[in-house]
Parts: structure tokens; C-alpha cells; sequence
């Protein structure tokens, strides 16, 4: 177990797509345990990223309702204690950065959000 380990850690991203470390990690799983075939096939997350406006914030923080940019279709978006906030740009807790009306880009696997970043409209009067 620990040459598999050392092997995917020598393999290291370097560069490349995750459907490509995918597949290298598959080749170094299969010389490994060769006799185990499609049962060591390593899964690629389903990572995506979503541009919209927060249409409203749940009371209790969990999540909020995101009306995407190329659809009028609302998409319930979860956060976790985990999850990465930033406004306009800088490190911010999910108190600040959540509000209704703000534009936000959410980086999310099945609609549970691992990044969310907001900006807010610039005041022209600065």
C-alpha cells in the first residue's frame, strides 16, 4: 500500500487535467493490482462552476438560492463549514459575503458549494 501511495503522490497533478491524472493514477492502480481491474477505477469529481445572483440566504446559513446567469431556473446551493468565501475579492466569512442581490460564482460538486465568490455592484459615486 505505501509504493501505491508513493507512486500517486510522485505522479502529482504537474500541470495537468484531472481527467488526465485520472487516468495516469488508473495505469499506477493497475500495476499495482492488476487482478482487481474496474474495481480500483478511481472517479473523477464532478466539479462545477456556476455564475448567478444570490436570490435569498437561508435563516440558519446552510445554504442560499442562486438564479444562474444563463438560465432563470433557481438552484438551491449548500454550504458546508468547509466551504471558501470570498467579496469582492478578499478572504471573507459566509455572514459577509452572503446577501440577497449579489453576484456570486459558485465552484460546487452536486449543488454543495466548496467556494463561493461574491462581488458587489461599484458605488460610481467613489
Amino acid at each position: 500500500m505505501h509504493s501505491m501511495i508513493t507512486a500517486a503522490c510522485s505522479l502529482g497533478l504537474m500541470g495537468l487535467s484531472t481527467d488526465a491524472f485520472v487516468d495516469r493514477f488508473d495505469a499506477v492502480l493497475a500495476e499495482y493490482r492488476p487482478d482487481r481491474g474496474a474495481e480500483c477505477r478511481v472517479e473523477a469529481a464532478a466539479v462545477a462552476s456556476i455564475a448567478g445572483t444570490i436570490k435569498s440566504v437561508s435563516e440558519d446559513g446552510a445554504g442560499f438560492v442562486l438564479v444562474p446567469d444563463e438560465r432563470d431556473e433557481e438552484i438551491t446551493i449548500s454550504v458546508q463549514d468547509t466551504t471558501v468565501y470570498t467579496l469582492n475579492g478578499i478572504t471573507s466569512s459566509r455572514d459577509e459575503a452572503l446577501a440577497a442581490g449579489r453576484s456570486a460564482t459558485v465552484t460546487h460538486q452536486d449543488n454543495v458549494a466548496s467556494r463561493v465568490d461574491v462581488t458587489t455592484p461599484i458605488d460610481p459615486a467613489l
